[in-house]
Parts: C-alpha cells; sequence; structure tokens
C-alpha cells in the first residue's frame, strides 16, 4: 500500500515538471513558481523540481534562490545524470555575477537563461 502511494507521488511530481515547463516556454514565471513550489510541499525531494525552480528564479534575478533550488538539487542528486554539468554551471553562475554583475540586469534572454539552458537540456550531449 506505501508503495503505491509513493509512485502516485512521483508520478504527480513527474507531470508537475512537465506543467512547469510549459509555463516556463509561455513565460508565466509566477505560475510555474506556484505550480513548483507547491508540488514540493508533497514531495521535497524530487529533485528535478529544485531544478526547474532554479530556471524560475534566473527568470526572476533572484540569485540567492537560484543558489538555494541548485545547491537542493545537487544534494539530493550528486552522482546524477546531470549533477557535474550542474556543478560547472552552478560555478558558471558564480564567476559571472562576481566579474560582471551588469550582464545581470538586462532585459530579456540573459546570460542566466543560457546557462540554465545548458544544464537543463544539454547535459547528455
Amino acid at each position: 500500500m506505501d508503495t503505491v502511494h509513493y509512485e502516485g507521488r512521483a508520478q504527480v511530481a513527474e507531470v508537475t515538471a512537465v506543467v512547469v515547463l510549459y509555463f516556463l516556454q509561455l513565460n508565466r514565471v509566477d505560475a510555474a513558481e506556484k505550480i513548483a513550489e507547491e508540488a514540493l510541499k508533497g514531495n521535497p525531494g524530487f529533485a528535478v523540481l529544485h531544478l526547474l525552480l532554479a530556471n524560475v528564479h534566473v527568470r526572476k534575478r533572484d540569485y540567492s534562490a537560484l543558489f538555494r533550488d541548485l545547491d537542493t538539487f545537487l544534494k539530493l542528486e550528486p552522482k546524477g545524470p546531470t549533477s557535474d554539468q550542474v556543478h560547472r554551471t552552478r560555478e558558471k553562475f558564480q564567476r559571472a555575477l562576481a566579474n560582471t554583475p551588469h550582464l545581470f540586469e538586462s532585459p530579456g534572454e540573459s546570460l542566466c537563461d543560457g546557462l540554465f539552458h545548458e544544464v537543463f537540456f544539454q547535459a547528455d550531449a
């Protein structure tokens, strides 16, 4: 019985991740954030939701939350298939923020968006 409940929660988290991605593609960042945070209440160990929240926080330029999301993801998935790329991207964010903070203030697609895309969509490359 417990296994069925756990599997159901995992499936809900997976479906939620797809919905969050969809809202991000529509540039509905606040909706994506709310959905991801609500899903994490029921399944805080689903690492992908933390990575999706990192994308939300990149777009909102909330860098302390971004680092918290990336750190939580890495704590949950220290040896996962995208963990090395997330580590490298976190380091790139740190360097970029330290060296060129003005890049993070311009409208439109930012350096942060590109770095996140690099982690999330090219990890298998």
